[in-house]
């Protein structure tokens, strides 16, 4: 009976050996006289051959009750009880217990009979000892480590492996996280691996039930795909981490992503602290003979890439880590480290430059790494748990200061992601009733009190004071709360008393931060204060240079131009998509003076006033004396778009036309061709279409073409800005929709782009042509990146990897885009977040994704690095996700 059950247990045995051992047990029990045996056999589905003449057996063979127990051993029946949990499971019969079952004490197994059930004795073995909750971790152990049980097991029949799954997930909530890695695996608790210290990458997605699937025919077996895979992530596993991913985020990701490795290797590429393993160096006519030079030069330009790493990271790890309240938040730096050919150790760079700026973002990807819902409900007291240790003797100890330097850096970027983390999107869509806002409020910088405020200002350290600002304005945004406009106003030397003496640090950086804020601050309120200031500051922009600044260690090194573009924003944010509605602002006639500002003309030469169908002004303010410095003019046109944006109000639009005559084509600066185009398609949103008539229709007539070769270099750089800008516009409306007629045309401008951007330059207008596309395909694979967000599509992947290679032609802002795209095509690990398409949202993305990124990691010339972050306040999730509440699956 022992050889039938081990028999039918076999998946791959055939039916009609089976059948035959059913009949032979049958005839065994009929010749033995064994009646009460052979119907128990006919009742667990034994079938009688179909030629037998009888089923009784001879009188004189008819055994003794004593010798006919009726016992039949059928392991089906068995695990049924095991699993019924009601009594207490008896030890399933074996070859070593037959002789005890039916009282012959002499009976030894021969002949290699125990071998014979080999599989039957460790399925049995493995469900008695897992029912009766008999050191479960000793036993889970050996089935995990031990290849020859599993091989076995992956040999049962399907309704046993279903069996023994069952068992298995009753102790999946009897066991605990010091239990090995390999056991967690087989018990599906990938949960508990994540919480680990030691846990390290591995395939999480397979299951116990996909490990009992992968059966064989024998007892070895080839390597599965499956277990090719893992041993090549043991390679990545190997590598020092410090940021672990929570269950529930690796959960989502594991579902979308368990088919291929890309969410691994946007890991990989986005990775701050693995070293780069090269093969060449950089081989020219200096650096031949001097072969340490060449390193140096291969890691000054690894630098550039890997010091931007940090803005790309925070988009991938964006609300993935679970936050330990009870000590600091770690912070992963960046690490510029290469391993070259023929050595065994990495070469590190290191340089006297002050590296503040990527280490902020660093602090801000960490802080914008915690479950965002977690991170509310933590106290403003963690915040200062997290305040670097300042060093007791500095005079002695230079390094001490270096370290205590970056710190405050990181911190100060730590201080932004809590600002940023404070609110959802959608609790800032209702503006009328501000006390109901300040009760919805939460998070450790929306509740700081003020003396934790003024601690952190009277530092007068340049970033931890941008941060504050940025961070509280953007947890208070369209709140109007009067202690947060009192900080913000501090800032503003306009907005002081006259003869107040400058209290506060007022470098152009921490003015652009503030201003920003007080428009985050009176988002879509139309507050005539707030507009009267930010025009004022917009027109009366002075152009000053960093000696202007009061305190030397504000490492901003911002402009005017800076402060001019955080006014247009701010003005633009106050007024966010009601341009036309502005009726508390119709004397100042908005349109008319920003479109002044921009042709650098004077309010008096100004058009007349736009009316509306009621015969109401809409454009205003014509009694400033504007400025024909030409600082205004970015700032303007931003304020023009924002205001107006989404209203398809054409002759907002058309005053952002580009120019019609071939001339003054020629002389215009490519870039506000491109910003105007934008904000002029933004504010036309609903007339965006995703065809490439749509996008020829927004090139210049003189830049129309049917080949690009037929073009004079000039006017073909015209042209691609053009392209870049609408491929923007068109991303920003469809963001996250994953929309295929959109994403095809920006992949195709893409292609074009990264042709013109990798073609050598022979002469000084190939250069120019070059470095013309080379900007502009840092836009397009941003828009690319957006319109699949959270998607982690493959096609995009391919060509943002494709940028990723160290090239002496690519800049830190051109690494800092492509980091940008590949985080926002895997936000949030994939699949659980995506990208808001409100206004909001679109005005915010156009402040974070600037379309003139920086040259190097301390260039703040004309945009100010901290609001590439502003991102955070656009992300929405995506996935609904349904669970049992009494076990949580």
């Amino acid at each position: 009976m022992l050889v039938y059950e081990d028999t039918a247990l076999h998946r791959y045995e055939p039916p009609d050996r089976v059948a035959k051992l059913g009949h032979l047990l049958l005839q065994f029990a009929v010749i033995n006289g064994q009646t009460r045996t052979h119907q128990a056999l006919l009742r667990i589905g034994l079938v009688p051959p179909a030629d037998s003449e009888t089923t009784e057996a001879p009188a004189t063979r008819q055994r003794a009750v004593d010798r006919d127990p009726a016992i039949v051993p059928s392991l089906a029946k068995w695990a049924l009880s095991i699993l019924d949990g009601n009594a207490q499971p008896e030890l399933f019969p074996t070859l070593e217990h037959i002789g005890n079952l039916f009282g012959i004490t002499d009976a030894e197994p021969v002949f290699g009979a125990r071998d014979s059930t080999k599989l039957l004795n460790v399925t049995a073995n493995v469900l008695w000892q897992l029912a009766l909750d008999r050191d479960p971790a000793l036993v889970l152990r050996q089935l995990a480590s031990d290849k020859a049980p599993m091989l076995l097991l992956r040999q049962i029949t399907i309704d046993m492996r279903w069996l023994l799954c069952s068992v298995i997930e009753t102790m999946q909530q009897k066991c605990v996280s010091s239990w090995p890695t390999n056991i967690l695996t087989l018990l599906g608790r990938h949960d508990m691996i994540s919480n680990t210290s030691d846990a390290v990458s591995t395939n999480t997605a397979v299951s116990h039930r996909d490990m009992l699937a992968n059966n064989s025919n024998g007892l070895t077996e080839p390597k599965s795909i499956v277990e090719i895979c893992d041993s090549v992530l043991d390679q990545h596993a190997e590598r020092k981490h410090t940021w672990t991913q929570s269950p529930r985020a690796r959960e989502f990701s594991m579902l979308v992503f368990n088919r291929d490795l890309r969410l691994e290797e946007a890991e990989r590429l986005l990775d701050l602290s693995a070293p780069t393993y090269t093969t060449t160096v950089l081989d020219t006519a200096d650096t031949a003979d001097d072969p340490d030079r060449a390193k140096t030069q291969y890691l000054g330009l690894l630098a550039r890439r890997v010091l931007a790493l940090p803005l790309g990271q925070s988009l991938l790890r964006y609300s993935s880590r679970q936050l330990n309240p009870q000590g600091a938040l770690p912070i992963d730096l960046p690490v510029v480290a290469a391993q070259f050919r023929g050595n065994k150790a990495a070469s590190t760079w290191t340089s006297d430059a002050d590296m503040s700026w990527p280490l902020f973002h660093s602090g801000v990807a960490a802080a914008l790494s915690v479950e965002r819902d977690q991170l509310r409900r933590e106290h403003p007291s963690w915040v200062l748990l997290n305040w670097p240790t300042e060093p007791t003797d500095t005079q002695d100890d230079p390094n001490a200061i270096k370290e205590f330097d970056a710190a405050l850096a990181s911190h100060a970027g730590f201080l932004l992601g809590m600002g940023l983390l404070s609110r959802d999107l959608e609790t800032t869509d209702k503006y009328d009733d501000t006390s109901e806002q300040q009760r919805n409020i939460s998070g450790p910088l929306s509740n700081m009190p003020p003396w934790q405020t003024f601690k952190y200002l009277s530092k007068r350290h340049g970033l931890t004071s941008i941060a504050l600002l940025l961070g509280c304005a953007c947890a208070h945004r369209g709140t109007m709360n009067s202690s947060v406009s009192k900080i913000l106003s501090l800032h503003i030397p306009n907005l002081l008393p006259p003869g107040s003496s400058e209290l506060m640090l007022l470098s152009y950086g921490t003015q652009a931060a503030a201003m920003l804020g007080l428009g985050l601050l009176f988002m879509q309120s139309q507050n005539r204060r707030m507009v009267e200031v930010m025009l004022h500051e917009l027109e009366s922009v002075e152009v000053r240079g960093t000696s202007g600044r009061l305190d030397g260690v504000d490492p901003a090194e911002s402009t005017a131009e800076c402060y001019s573009l955080a006014s247009g924003f701010s003005l633009g944010l106050v007024v966010l998509g009601r341009g036309l509605s502005t009726k508390t602002l119709a004397d100042l006639r908005l349109l008319d003076t920003l479109s002044a500002m921009i042709s650098g003309g004077r309010s008096g030469a100004a058009p007349a006033p736009h009316t509306d169908k009621d015969g109401a002004e809409l454009d205003a303010f014509a009694g400033l004396s504007i400025s024909s410095s030409g600082l205004s003019n970015v700032g303007a046109v931003a304020a023009i778009g924002l205001a107006f944006l989404g209203t398809n109000y054409s002759p907002a639009a058309q005053r952002l036309a580009a120019p019609t005559s071939l001339q003054q084509l020629r002389t215009a600066d490519p870039f506000m061709l491109l910003w105007k185009t934008l904000m002029q398609q933004l504010i036309m949103l609903d007339h965006i279409e995703p065809t490439l008539s749509w996008i020829e229709s927004t090139v210049p007539n003189a830049c129309i073409i049917s080949t690009a070769n037929t073009l004079a270099p000039d006017l073909y750089r015209i042209r691609i800005h053009a392209v870049a800008a609408a491929c923007f516009a068109l991303a920003l409306k469809y963001a996250g929709t994953e929309d295929p007629h959109a994403h095809s045309i920006i992949v195709g401008v893409f292609d074009e782009l990264e042709l013109a951007a990798t073609r050598p330059a022979l002469d000084y207008e190939s250069s120019l042509t070059r470095a013309a596309a080379q900007s502009c395909l840092d836009i397009v694979c941003v828009s690319a990146a957006l319109v699949h967000a959270g998607s982690g599509d493959i096609a995009t992947m391919k060509r943002l990897r494709a940028l990723h290679g160290v090239n002496a032609n690519r800049s830190y802002g051109n690494h800092m885009a492509s980091h940008m795209a590949l985080g926002i095509l895997f936000l949030g690990g994939g699949a659980r977040f995506t990208i808001s398409r409100s206004t909001q949202s679109i005005a915010l993305l156009v402040v974070a994704l600037f379309p003139r990124f920086p040259q190097h990691y301390t260039d703040n010339c004309e945009h100010l690095q901290a609001w590439r972050h502003l991102w955070a306040l656009c992300v929405v999730p995506r996935c609904l996700v349904v669970r049992d509440v009494r076990t949580g699956q």
